[in-house]
């Protein structure tokens, strides 16, 4: 699932929740947690917020990759 992708690549840099990833970023808990991460919905994440977390979270290229073109 890409929010698993996600929240691995989180994970490499010591951010291990959800609102740690908010809180890290500034990305709004409710959009990120409840209509972002929510299984189906990482569709609905905009470039800009993708740019955003992969700012932080330092995606690989296979990570991007699995994220923008699902399971």
């Amino acid at each position: 699932m890409e929010a698993d992708v996600i929240r691995k690549a989180f994970a490499r840099t010591g951010v291990r929740s959800d609102l740690a990833i908010s809180e890290t970023t500034g990305f709004n808990y409710d959009r990120l947690h409840k209509r972002r991460l929510k299984p189906g919905r990482i569709g609905a994440m905009t470039i800009g917020e993708l740019r955003l977390l992969h700012r932080h979270a330092g995606f690989s290229d296979e990570e991007l990759l699995e994220i923008v073109k699902g399971d």
